[in-house]
């Protein structure tokens, strides 16, 4: 199956990180972004805050892999465990 709106990465575990995500968060077409925390689920819709979001999303992908260096991690992962 090729998704072409869709793209996959995967942040590995032994780089250097200058971001720790401490919460799940999912941004639907720069109008909303769901924040998943232990207890509730916060939506946020003013646009000084999805940008923060946006940025903060800009970072993580920034740090992940894709295609086949992705498809090593998964691998390597499976192996492991």
């Amino acid at each position: 199956m090729n998704l072409r709106s869709v793209s996959l990465g995967v942040i590995p575990l032994d780089i250097t990180r200058s971001l720790h995500v401490v919460h799940n968060f999912t941004i639907f077409d720069r109008e909303q972004v769901s924040v998943e925390l232990v207890s509730a689920a916060v939506t946020v819709t003013a646009p000084s805050e999805i940008a923060r979001y946006e940025r903060e999303f800009d970072r993580l992908a920034g740090m992940a892999v894709h295609r086949a260096k992705a498809r090593a991690l998964i691998r390597k992962a499976q192996v492991r465990h």
